[in-house]
């Protein structure tokens, strides 16, 4: 039963991996506490708001939107300059519960109240309590279109297939996030090829899935026994990596929910050793994002 006045509220940012990865997240903490969760939706640049999960998952959480006030932007401000938090600060009317690094906070177990939670939270094991529900909310819903169906009906075809996330879009036109993220480019790829196949009585077929087909098409042309995907929606690519017996993904959270919402319990999931440019990676460890049982390359 939801307890009366008693309420989490995440904040959604960033596209529809990092939205995941934050309502995950503010779920898992209301479910523990009994509480409403309400998701706060800034924004975009041109002033529209969407909420990326109502769209990809009809998911029923009520949204908001509260602006950004002077004490956070003295807040935010006061935190690149020293690297430091200074101000204990209230947002809607709940007191701000905000994410200290990239690895897991043990301090968000301890959280006994309502509060508002800002931050990536890009951890499984910031669900881990409530992961079968995640998957029920994450699942696919709606038809395919028929070009998704065809591809569905060629991964069955194919008996053993690979999903493989090529990964360019943003990554590669903005400058600040390429300086961030870098790409994961042709040796990446056939290294994580090389160690799935080593070894294997039967021979794998590869789906590859791009916001840039044409970007992907020319890194992995090469390859044999490959489809490369193109044309469904981005809801329809999620599903149909998910549905593939083995992943290699992207330092992307996109193809991270792909491999994860994966219910094939022999899969082998290949992923970016180097999440993060060297500089970021060496401040930013993503060794909590990263299930063990997953294979780095």
């Amino acid at each position: 039963m939801i307890r009366q006045n008693v309420a989490v509220c995440t904040k959604l940012g960033g596209r529809l991996g990092n939205q995941m990865f934050q309502y995950a997240a503010g779920l898992c903490l209301a479910v523990r506490l009994n509480a409403q969760l309400f998701l706060d939706v800034p924004p975009d640049r041109r002033g529209k708001t969407r909420n990326l999960l109502a769209e990809s998952f009809r998911i029923p959480e009520p949204s908001l939107h509260t602006p950004e006030t002077v004490w956070e932007r003295i807040d935010k401000g006061l935190h690149n300059l020293t690297g430091r938090r200074y101000l204990s600060l209230r947002k809607a009317g709940w007191p701000v519960f905000r994410e200290t690094g990239f690895t897991f906070d043990p301090a968000f177990d301890q959280i006994r109240d309502g509060c508002y939670l800002i931050g990536r939270w890009q951890s499984p094991r910031y669900f881990r309590d409530v992961e079968d529900r995640i998957r029920q909310v994450f699942r696919f819903r709606g038809e395919l279109g028929v070009n998704a169906a065809n591809t569905l009906q060629r991964l069955r075809d194919a008996g053993n297939p690979v999903a493989v996330h090529v990964r360019r879009g943003d990554y590669v036109q903005k400058r600040r996030t390429l300086k961030r993220h870098g790409i994961c480019e042709r040796a990446f790829y056939d290294a994580a090829r090389n160690r799935l196949e080593a070894g294997a009585g039967e021979p794998f077929f590869y789906f590859v899935f791009s916001d840039d087909p044409a970007a992907a098409r020319q890194e992995l042309g090469h390859w044999s026994h490959v489809c490369f995907v193109a044309g469904n929606t981005k809801e329809e690519d999620l599903h149909l990596m998910s549905l593939c017996r083995h992943a290699i993904i992207a330092n992307s959270s996109y193809s991270w929910w792909a491999a994860w919402l994966n219910a094939n319990p022999a899969k082998q999931v290949f992923a970016p050793r180097q999440w993060f440019t060297p500089k970021v990676q060496a401040r930013k460890d993503p060794k909590d994002l990263l299930p063990t049982e997953w294979q780095l390359v």
